[in-house]
Formats: C-alpha cells, structure tokens, sequence
C-alpha cells in the first residue's frame, strides 16, 4: 500500500529507506509490520502525539525532533537513538540480564538527549544502555516506580533535569557522570554519596525544587567523604543521609533542607558551608534514627542561616570517630531538639541584637552582634 510521500508523491515503503512521521499524516497510531529494516525512522511532530507499536523495527537510527510525543510499546533494534526535543516514552529500556531490547535498542544503543528532550518511563526500569546529553541538554521524567541508570552518564557539562513523583536512581556503577548541572523538579533523586577516592555522581550543583528528595543509599561497610553542591531556591527539600558519610558540603538558596539520618550509630558528620545560604537547615528524627555529628570545624558554618532542629533530635558538636570539638556558626537556632557537646554556638550573623533561644543545649553560646 502506498501510504507514503517520497518528494510529494504515493509510494511504498522499502527496506533502507528513511521514514519521517510528521503532523500531516492521518493515522498518528504506527503499527509496524513484520520485516521492517529502514535506515533512519525520524518522529516530526511539534502539534501531534504518535504511538508506535507492532513488531520490531530491524535497525536504523532512531530521531525525535518535534516538540510532540511519541510513545513507544515495542521492542526494536536501533542502532542509534537521538531525543532532539519532545517527549519519548519508552516502555522498556535493554540491560544485560532479562531484557536484552528494549523500546529504544540493545545495550550498545547509546541514547543522546539534547534540546530539552525529554526520556520518560513509568515502570521500574533497571538499564545497562549508555546515556548522554547534547547541546541544551535534557532529561528525564519518571512518572512512576523507579528507572535505574547503571553507566555513568556523559554530557561535556550540559544541563539535565528529573521531572516525575518516580525515583531517578543512579547505581553505584553510575558515577564520575559528565553532566552540568542537574535540577530536580520533581520526585526523588537517589545514589551513592561521593567515594574516599573523588568519585562523585554530581560534577556539578545539585538543585532541589520544593517537594523533591535525594536520598542517600545507605551504606554499611564503608565511609564515604561527599562533596556535592545542593541549591535550593524556595519551598521545602529532603534529604536522607548515609549512615557512614563525612558531608563537606556547601549550599545555596533560600529554602528549607530537611535532613533525616538513615543511622542510629552516629557515623554521619557533618561540615556544611555556605555564606550566601539563607535558608534553614532542618534536622529531623526518622524513625529511631535521631542524631548527627559534626566533622571538624564548623558542622555547620552558615552566617545566614536557621538551624531548626526537630522535637527528639540530638545534634552532637563532636566527631564520634576522633573526638575533634566541633562548632556551629548561624544567624538563628530554632525548636525543641538538643545540642550537645563541648562544641560553641555562635548566633546572630543575622544582625539582630537579640534573640530567643529555647532549643536545650550543653553547649558554649557566643551571641554576635552590637548588642552581644
């Protein structure tokens, strides 16, 4: 049947040939045959969403260009895959045990993401294909379950962005990833904290938006040292922590982190900086989880920002492993949890000349300001 145009006329298709869909075909649900060999399917559709299922497609490179949609149910054989825009839903992804296509090709199908394209999934996707990002960058978006990433993924310092209430989860084999930075608009975020050997799954900073969530894996057989940068500019973000971490982070923004241990055994520590944060950092217990330690120095240096801590959470201003003093540096401290310690308190970087403290604390207070 001839249900194509080649240079405007009717005509068939044939095995080789380069097969564009775009907003001026009929039928938007493409069911493929059997036999299906072309060298490139390319998706043109900016005011039009497609479906493609059926049999496989037998090789070719795969394009999506417009700013539509195209929702993918079959398994095929590209050679390549490009999502230059729009939005591409892929019912399966290839990995190297039990799923040895996918949707969008075999493990040696690398999939480039560019010009805030998006690669969406909504069931739990475990995927061994490489990914990376081209100019503009892209992303991910996880409407449900969890799509783990189990190659480090590449991009020259592009942007990329996780959309989605699903979980984005980036194995421990998914690090030193070559990505700018990375926002989080939605849902969960989770990974391994950076390695004692400078491995890290952020190159660059990490950006919450409100409601979202990194969470740690929890680690027991090992410590980790991470350094990654975490912004967020308004609202409320979680994060969990790994129970054997030391956290030498700086952050950004004016929102709320709330951080939740993962561990009772008080092996996470902290050192977190940051001159232009003026949000509150927020500690919380998490089940019978209820303490953090510092690290060395300040555990928290953050002349303008809140430290709220939560009813029954304990803050100890001393490094459990060596027994380092450490201190605390903020504009104000706000709740019903503990300080302990010999650590100091040093509060009002804010500028006030007074404040109400009603947090129980053992500790040193040094009030700074015209009025100390």
């Amino acid at each position: 049947t001839a249900n194509f145009l080649n240079n405007g006329a009717e005509d068939i298709f044939v095995t080789g040939d380069k097969v564009t869909f775009n907003d001026d075909a009929a039928n938007k649900n493409v069911v493929v045959g059997s036999g299906i060999m072309p060298s490139a399917v390319v998706f043109d559709n900016y005011q039009t969403d497609y479906t493609l299922s059926g049999n496989s497609i037998q090789g070719g490179t795969f394009t999506q260009k417009g700013a539509g949609s195209t929702t993918i149910s079959n398994v095929n054989s590209f050679t390549s895959v490009t999502i230059a825009g729009g939005n591409v839903y892929a019912s399966s992804l290839a990995n190297t045990s039990g799923v040895d296509v996918g949707s969008l090709g075999d493990v040696n199908t690398k999939i480039t993401i560019q010009n805030g394209g998006v690669l969406q999934t909504s069931t739990n996707i475990n995927t061994a294909q490489k990914f990376t990002l081209g100019e503009d960058g892209g992303g991910f978006n996880v409407t449900g379950n969890t799509l783990t990433i189990t190659k480090p993924v590449t991009g020259d310092s592009k942007p990329v962005f996780k959309k989605g209430s699903g979980t984005l989860n980036f194995a421990s084999s998914a690090v030193n990833n070559n990505f700018g930075v990375f926002t989080v608009e939605a849902g969960t975020i989770q990974c391994e904290p950076d390695y004692n050997t400078g491995t890290t799954t952020f190159k660059d900073t990490l950006v919450l938006r409100n409601g979202t969530t990194l969470r740690h894996n929890n680690g027991t057989g090992s410590y980790n040292t991470d350094v990654t940068k975490i912004k967020i500019n308004s609202g409320s973000a979680k994060w969990y922590l790994d129970g054997r971490c030391n956290y030498l982070n700086k952050l950004f923004g004016a929102g709320t982190l709330v951080l939740y241990p993962q561990d009772n055994i008080s092996r996470t520590m902290l050192q977190l900086t940051g001159d232009d944060f003026t949000g509150i950092v927020d500690m919380e217990v998490n089940g019978s989880n209820a303490n953090l330690n510092g690290y060395d120095g300040y555990l928290l240096n953050l002349p303008n920002g809140t430290l709220n801590l939560g009813s029954g959470f304990t803050l100890h201003t001393q490094n459990v492993q060596d027994g380092k003093t450490t201190n605390i540096k903020v504009a104000k401290v706000s709740g019903s949890g503990t300080i302990t310690g010999s650590g100091t308190l040093y509060v009002g970087y804010d500028g006030d000349d007074y404040f109400t403290y009603s947090t129980p604390c053992s500790v040193k207070v040094y009030k700074v300001g015209t009025n100390e």
